[in-house]
């Protein structure tokens, strides 16, 4: 049977079972990469962001294997890695922008898009990065139980947060 046959949590199998083979987790990764690009560029990280977290993302499942408790829930917890790593980098950013906020009038911010920042430390103040990776989880069609398990939640209580981001987003909107 070839590797591309198998399901993901038979290559997680494999790929726990002989770590000294590589291939099988290199098909998860050919596999993934793109839904996780997708979706940290959903999550609000520009296409290069995006496309660094997602190896990064790559490289820590890798590392981490063991740690995975449900080879069948491989993709959301990739998912859980990811909103993790872009929420770490929100913070990093705000605390950037907050810095360059706080310089003196001569100072100017990096030429590395402080636009970016302007709008993701607004959308941070509007919408919790957690709260933003259930919605995309949800959207991308994850189980409520699957989500609840990235994020370290109860299934209730990220489907409340989940009801409560929305109406914000509503509100907002209207």
């Amino acid at each position: 049977m070839q590797l591309g046959e198998l399901t993901d949590a038979e290559l997680v199998r494999l790929a726990r079972a002989h770590p000294h083979r590589r291939d099988a987790f290199a098909e998860l990764a050919r596999r993934h990469l793109p839904s996780l690009v997708r979706f940290c560029l959903r999550m609000g990280l520009d296409a290069d962001a995006a496309e660094d977290c997602a190896q990064e993302v790559l490289v820590r499942a890798w590392l981490k294997a063991e740690q995975l408790r449900d080879p069948e829930r491989f993709a959301a917890w990739l998912r859980g890695i990811a909103a993790r790593l872009v929420q770490d980098e929100a913070r990093r950013r705000l605390r950037e922008a907050e810095a360059w906020q706080k310089a003196s009038p001569t100072d100017t911010p990096p030429k590395d898009d402080p636009d970016a920042r302007l709008a993701l430390a607004q959308a941070l103040a509007r919408l919790s990065a957690e709260d933003r990776a259930i919605l995309v989880m949800r959207a991308e069609g994850f189980a409520w139980r699957e989500i609840a398990e990235a994020m370290g939640l109860g299934e209730s209580a990220a489907k409340m947060r989940a009801q409560r981001a929305l109406k914000r987003l509503q509100a907002w909107l209207s």
